[in-house]
């Protein structure tokens, strides 16, 4: 997810000063988090240039690789155990 941008349906902006984006996935980030549901639920999605100024990038660049982490390992164990 975030170090392979491909078929992304969202850019997030994060940082006043130092802009940084990360490319995601709308219906990932939609399962993972109760705020990105109701921000994305309600429209129809193509890209959605999405600005947060006031996060640190480094901090949600962390929490982006969180999430991926946790996607991999769910995956794992789906393999696993089916």
């Amino acid at each position: 997810m975030l170090n392979n941008g491909n078929d992304h349906d969202v850019i997030i902006q994060v940082g006043e000063n130092h802009i940084k984006e990360f490319c995601a996935h709308s219906n990932i980030l939609k399962a993972c988090s109760p705020y990105f549901n109701n921000t994305f639920s309600t429209r129809l999605i193509t890209i959605i240039k999405f600005n947060t100024p006031k996060i640190n990038p480094n901090v949600f660049e962390m929490t982006l690789k969180y999430v991926e982490f946790i996607i991999f390992f769910l995956k794992k164990i789906f393999f696993l155990y089916n």
